[in-house]
């Protein structure tokens, strides 16, 4: 399976080169204005991909099965009783880990934890399959479902690194630093 076949790649790195100078433009002002760098880069790159991933999901392609499907997982049962294995293995896994750098870049980018990623991934999701839906393409739940467990699982990798950085900053302070402990020193005689 060639995903080029189904996406129209002029228009797609058209509308991705025009939205990374707009976003590397918006995230230089930012930093100059005094932003954290980090979170600055965390907005700027869940803004490119979430453009990206919404040129790739539609453009190109179309189905001849037109249509909703709300019956959780009836789509991957289908594929899983296709000749060709490799098209289930490209939907599921294609489907997680597309939106697993969604999740991972909202939780900096947003600052929230675990749900907000999750979330914040999940709504592109909706957004694409209400707006295939509206092209006259399939509308799957499926695509939702796997899209927010890559999400969730991009959302959860950055936690655990936030929380793996904190306790390093906690180890390298010292057991009496943090908010509340400052260490006091003993008066002098």
């Amino acid at each position: 399976m060639h995903i080029w076949a189904y996406v129209d790649a002029p228009l797609a790195l058209a509308v991705l080169g025009t939205a990374l100078v707009v976003l590397g433009g918006a995230g230089v002002v930012a930093w100059r204005r005094g932003a954290d760098g980090g979170v600055v880069a965390a907005r700027v790159l869940l803004a490119a991909g979430t453009g990206a991933m919404l040129v790739l999901g539609l453009t190109g392609g179309s189905d001849a099965r037109a249509g909703v499907n709300l019956v959780p997982l009836r789509g991957i049962v289908g594929q899983a009783h296709n000749p060709d294995p490799g098209l289930l293995v490209v939907n599921l896994l294609g489907n997680v880990l597309a939106f697993a750098p969604a999740g991972a870049l909202a939780v900096p980018a947003l600052r929230r934890g675990l749900l907000g990623g999750t979330l914040a991934g999940t709504a592109v999701s909706v957004v694409i399959e209400v707006v295939q839906l509206g092209l006259g393409r399939v509308f799957d739940v499926d695509d939702l479902l796997l899209n927010a467990l890559g999400a969730a699982l991009g959302a959860w990798c950055a936690v655990g690194v936030r929380a793996a950085r904190a306790r390093r900053r906690a180890a390298a302070d010292g057991p009496d630093a943090g908010p509340g402990r400052e260490r006091v020193l003993p008066a002098r005689p």
